[in-house]
């Protein structure tokens, strides 16, 4: 009896792929690529990251007055090397604090600091700013924007000049005689006769007293005023 074998039938391309197989022992298939797992899709509301947007802080401008000619101009930031553009002078912009006895001129476009311990005997100081909280016995100061008393100053008042005056809270001032200003700032006690082209302003705690001349005044809640008044606001 003989035997029936059981044959199967195979296209022509599985038959390759067969032969292929049993000689080298690789297979047709695709390769498969690693690389990173797919990420999860965004739920639905959910946003990317958000775009940051910079913000590139403006060099402030600076008022500068020639302490040589006088001339005022405006400078962008700090510069290593100030010179005034009408007479080329070279500018000190140090700032300077006097804590002792001092006789020496000094002329900056910056501020001087006179402190607590701090004597002007002699010599011109010249600057932007000046700030007193010492003595003034001699020489002279001159301040081409503000002149600032603090409490426990000393000076005699025809050694002083300024744009500007300001007195700070806790600070005395009596001041002789009529004197001209541009702005006053009053958080202090200040006497005499005033006169401004701009603004005074008498701060909280502030008592301003005597004779006011002026085109503005303001006299804020919590200051005082003592005075004869004359407030033109077109005045010059």
């Amino acid at each position: 009896m003989s035997a029936l074998r059981k044959s199967t039938e195979v296209d022509g391309l599985s038959l390759v792929r067969a032969t292929r197989h049993a000689r080298t022992g690789t297979s047709d298939a695709a390769p498969v690529k690693s690389g990173p797992p797919n990420k999860p899709p965004k739920s639905e509301g959910e946003k990317g990251p958000a775009a940051r947007i910079g913000h590139t802080a403006m060099p402030t401008k600076n008022e500068v007055l020639c302490y040589e000619c006088g001339y005022e101009f405006k400078v962008t930031g700090r510069t290593q090397t100030l010179r005034c553009p009408k007479c080329r002078c070279t500018l000190d912009q140090t700032e300077y604090t006097i804590d002792s006895e001092w006789t020496e001129p000094i002329r900056t476009v910056a501020t001087i600091r006179i402190t607590s311990e701090g004597v002007l005997k002699s010599g011109t100081l010249v600057a932007k700013d000046v700030i007193i909280a010492g003595k003034v016995e001699g020489g002279s100061v001159k301040a081409n924007r503000r002149l600032e008393i603090l409490p426990g100053a000393k000076f005699d008042q025809d050694l002083l000049s300024g744009q500007d005056l300001k007195v700070a809270l806790g600070a005395k001032c009596v001041f002789r005689g009529k004197r001209v200003f541009r702005q006053i700032e009053v958080a202090g006690e200040l006497k005499g006769h005033f006169e401004t082209t701009g603004l005074i302003t008498v701060k909280p705690g502030g008592h301003l007293k005597g004779r006011i001349q002026s085109a503005h005044l303001v006299v804020e809640e919590g200051g005082g005023l003592t005075a004869e008044l004359e407030i033109e606001p077109h005045s010059k």
